[in-house]
C-alpha cells in the first residue's frame, strides 16, 4: 500500500499542482471578495469573519480544481498500470486480485486525505497572513478536511471503478461533471418522492451538517442516515470494482 502511495508522487507531482491550485483559488476569490462584496456575503451568510467567508469560498473553488485531479490520478493509477505491464508482472508473481485491488483504493484514499490537508493547511495559513488569527479557522479547517476528503472518496472510487471497465480518461473525467448536474436535477425532481432518499447524489456533501459558510443544500436527512446509504454505495462499488477486475483479468494484461 506504501509504495502504491508512493507513486502517485513519482507519476503527478502532486506538490506542484497543488500549490497552483491553492495560489489561484486563494487569487480568485482575493478579487471576488473584495471590501464591498464581502459586506454583502457577511450580511447573506449571517457570519461575521471575514477570514471564514474568504477559507471556505477559497476551499470551494480549489477542491473543484482539485477534485478533478484526483479523478484523474485515481484512474490513471488503473490506466497506466494496464499500459505499462504492470498487472503482467502481479499476475505473473500470483498477487491475487483483491489484494491489488485494496492497494489501489487506499492508496487513492490516502493520497486524496493527505492532498486535502495540504490544500486546506495552507490555504488557512495565506487566510492568516490575510485577515489575521480567529481561532474557530482551526476548528473550520478540520470541519473543511472531514467534508472535502468525504466527497473526495466518493469519487476516485467511482473513477476507480469506471478506470477498469474502460481504458478512457476523458469518460472517467466526465463522471464529476455529470454527477454534479444530476445532484441538482435529481433533487428537484424526486425529492417528493420516499425511495429518493435511497439515492447516493443525496448523500455526497455532508458540509451542511458542519454549518460551514459554505454549506451545501440540507436534504433533510440524519448524519447517521447518510453515512449508512453512503457507505453502503462506497461497499458496493468496490465490490464492482474487485468483480470487474477478477472478471476482466486475461483483457488487463
Amino acid at each position: 500500500m506504501g509504495s502504491e502511495f508512493k507513486l502517485y508522487y513519482y507519476r503527478h507531482n502532486p506538490f506542484f499542482i497543488l500549490a497552483c491550485f491553492i495560489i489561484l483559488g486563494c487569487l480568485l476569490q482575493n478579487f471576488i471578495l473584495s471590501e464591498d462584496n464581502i459586506e454583502s456575503v457577511k450580511e447573506a451568510l449571517s457570519v461575521s469573519s471575514e477570514g471564514l467567508i474568504y477559507q471556505n469560498f477559497a476551499i470551494d473553488t480549489i477542491t473543484f480544481l482539485s477534485m478533478v485531479y484526483f479523478i484523474y490520478c485515481s484512474a490513471s493509477s488503473i490506466i497506466n498500470d494496464k499500459k505499462n505491464g504492470v498487472f503482467i508482472y502481479s499476475f505473473v508473481k500470483n498477487i491475487p486480485p483483491i489484494k491489488i485491488q485494496i492497494h489501489k483504493l487506499v492508496g487513492a484514499y490516502v493520497f486524496v486525505v493527505s492532498s486535502n490537508l495540504f490544500l486546506i493547511l495552507f490555504t488557512s495559513i495565506v487566510t492568516l497572513l490575510i485577515y489575521g488569527w480567529r481561532k474557530e479557522m482551526i476548528i473550520n479547517a478540520f470541519l473543511l478536511l472531514i467534508a472535502k476528503s468525504y466527497t473526495s472518496i466518493f469519487y476516485v472510487t467511482l473513477a476507480i471503478l469506471f478506470a477498469l471497465v474502460v481504458n478512457n480518461y476523458v469518460f472517467v473525467l466526465s463522471v464529476l461533471f455529470i454527477i454534479e448536474m444530476a445532484k441538482i436535477a435529481i433533487y428537484s425532481m424526486l425529492n417528493e418522492f420516499s425511495f429518493s432518499k435511497f439515492i447516493i447524489l443525496d448523500h455526497i456533501d455532508i458540509s451542511y451538517f458542519f454549518n460551514l459558510p459554505s454549506t451545501g443544500i440540507d436534504r433533510g436527512y440524519s448524519l447517521p442516515f447518510t453515512l449508512l446509504i453512503y457507505m453502503a454505495y462506497i461497499i458496493i462499488f468496490q465490490l464492482l470494482a474487485f468483480y470487474t477486475f477478477n472478471k476482466k483479468r486475461g483483457m488487463l494484461i
